[in-house]
């Protein structure tokens, strides 16, 4: 059961309330323009890679000048059961035992030395690893005039 607010703050609240509801709707639309921005920089741009950053300098005489890395992550996780049934089969000092943490946690560096040293066992690892791509992330450096805020 709620806890009644009393009548003398039960308006007050009502507004911060309501205000509080503008401010996350107002969040998320200015969250929603950002993602929008990203993905227009990162598709003008020509920013494609699977996995890694490029770093990008644009300059133009009129719109003023940038520098801008486009970092794209790969997302990793493990099924942790499917690893313990891999590492019954597993001798002792299989190189597959060293790409995976004790909390089975996917160590990055690991698994692509693995995957270019040795792809048979890396075979056998990437049995129980899901990738999926992270999000394109676009950060700025101004390297000439910055843009003045825009008002509404």
């Amino acid at each position: 059961m709620a806890t009644k607010i009393g009548e003398e703050t039960a308006a007050a609240v009502v507004r911060a309330v309501r205000a509080l509801e503008l401010a996350k709707l107002a969040e998320h639309e200015a969250n929603a323009r950002r993602v929008a921005a990203e993905q227009e920089v990162v598709r003008l741009c020509g920013f494609a890679l699977p996995e890694g950053q490029q770093t990008f300098e644009a300059v133009d005489g009129s719109a003023g000048a940038c520098e801008f890395t486009c970092k794209q992550p790969i997302n990793a996780s493990v099924d942790s059961e499917l690893w313990r049934k891999i590492l019954r089969r597993l001798p002792a000092k299989h190189p597959a035992r060293e790409v995976m943490q004790t909390k089975y946690e996917l160590r990055t560096r690991a698994a692509r030395e693995l995957q270019e040293s040795d792809p048979r066992a890396w075979a056998t690892v990437s049995e129980c690893v899901t990738r999926k791509p992270g999000k394109v992330a676009v950060e700025v450096k101004w390297t000439g005039e910055q843009p003045k805020k825009e008002r509404s």
